[in-house]
């Protein structure tokens, strides 16, 4: 699989996100309907801690990409529902954290909403994640054109983004 890192401006970089991102040759694309701070059988948790709600929301969604034999740096996409925007951001490092490891930057957009589906809950994440490693052909990276911009991911690997340092 290939990704290329979308970027007409800067701004979002420092933001920890891209503001697209092109995925070329994947051969399973998971949608993950939206994670939030509950346990394993369904209960919220944290109630009114808004750190503690994004740090289990983030790890419901790992825990969602593991099932599908995927990780963070398969992330392609990200839609963040908040019920306080403020909050949120000033708890966003969590994810620059659990993103950064895999240099990940996926493309993102950060919702205010009224009230979630359940009563409690403060901060919901969907993500798109496509997988490379169930690519069954892949070139060697010298067969890569030169001036490619696109990262090429191996089998046995998880991908990540990186901005095009022309942009």
């Amino acid at each position: 699989m290939q990704r290329e890192a979308i970027n007409p401006w800067a701004w979002s970089l420092p933001l920890g996100y891209n503001q697209g991102e092109v995925t070329v040759g994947a051969r399973r694309v998971l949608t993950c309907a939206g994670q939030t701070a509950v346990d394993a059988a369904g209960v919220p948790q944290f109630a009114g801690d808004m750190r503690g709600q994004v740090g289990l929301a983030l790890s419901n969604v790992e825990a969602v990409l593991a099932a599908a034999g995927m990780g963070l740096g398969d992330v392609t996409g990200m839609t963040v529902y908040a019920t306080n925007v403020d909050a949120a951001l000033q708890n966003f490092d969590l994810m620059g954290m659990r993103f950064g490891t895999f240099g990940a930057a996926p493309p993102m957009t950060l919702v205010g909403v009224t009230r979630l589906a359940v009563p409690g809950l403060i901060i919901e994440i969907t993500v798109t994640a496509a997988d490379c490693r169930a690519m069954q052909t892949w070139r060697w990276p010298w067969q890569a054109p030169a001036t490619s911009s696109l990262r090429r991911c191996t089998p046995g690997t998880t991908s990540s983004t990186r901005a095009r340092p022309d942009r």
